[in-house]
């Protein structure tokens, strides 16, 4: 846990993930694009960066976000098909 340090909720779950679920490195993390979750994952003290943690996005919610913007059903299977590849 990082000491002195005022958490957001999001570097709060991921600092205590660490500590008390699992303290591996190489850890793939797959959430959606949230900028609380970008930023909580930036913070180098909470060791969520390479080669400790990888932090991908989650196919379903880009696909989810790209159909809500440009409302395209056809395209959005077509980006679910290549998430898949």
């Amino acid at each position: 846990m990082v000491e002195g340090e005022t958490l957001t909720a999001w570097s709060w779950f991921l600092a205590h993930l660490h500590e008390h679920v699992t303290d591996k490195d190489d850890i793939c993390l797959i959430s959606n694009h949230h900028a609380s979750i970008k930023s909580a994952v930036a913070n180098e003290t909470l060791g969520w960066q390479p080669p400790h943690a990888y932090h991908v996005y989650c196919v379903r919610h880009i696909t989810s976000n790209f159909n809500h913007k440009f409302k395209n059903e056809k395209q959005k299977q077509m980006l679910k098909k290549l998430g898949k590849i």
